[in-house]
């Protein structure tokens, strides 16, 4: 199985066959046998890979940063059989989202994700929370599993 890491940042899975990201951490650098297999390119923008070259895709807290989530969806899907993506629920968003989260995303009905443009900053990132006051529940933290495509609609 062909496996690529989407957005690797600085904690990249071990064993996969391709990790990108939009800038080269020192967790990859540290390590030849992942700088090897590394590509610096946003999500966007995959164009270096094959039509379904991936059997699977793992995408773990980058969707929500992107500049287009309808071109990073086209992309996931055009490069990847099967995949997973991991995003911050619309609650822990609001509350103690980045600033660099550009989206919230929502999972109305199986198989198809809602992407609605932040427009505010989280309530309370400019605030002192402690750790523990994170939520670490599934509900913290979707997953989003789907094999051959999956649908999206982006409200600006």
């Amino acid at each position: 199985m062909k496996k690529i890491d989407v957005g690797c940042g600085k904690k990249p899975q071990p064993g996969y066959d391709a990790y990108t990201d939009i800038y080269k951490s020192n967790s990859v650098k540290k390590h030849p046998e992942i700088e090897a297999k590394f590509t610096q390119t946003p999500l966007e923008d995959m164009n270096m890979f094959k039509d379904k070259e991936f059997d699977y895709a793992w995408c773990h807290h980058v969707i929500e940063h992107v500049q287009d989530p309808d071109k990073a969806c086209s992309e996931l899907t055009r490069i990847a059989k099967k995949g997973t993506l991991m995003f911050p629920s619309v609650q822990a968003d609001i509350l103690f989202g980045r600033t660099d989260h550009r989206w919230l995303i929502f999972q109305p009905k199986p198989n198809h994700l809602f992407f609605v443009r932040k427009r505010f900053p989280s309530y309370y990132r400019s605030k002192t929370v402690p750790p523990d006051a994170r939520a670490s529940s599934p509900l913290s933290q979707p997953r989003f599993d789907w094999e051959d495509t999956f649908t999206w609609t982006v409200v600006q």
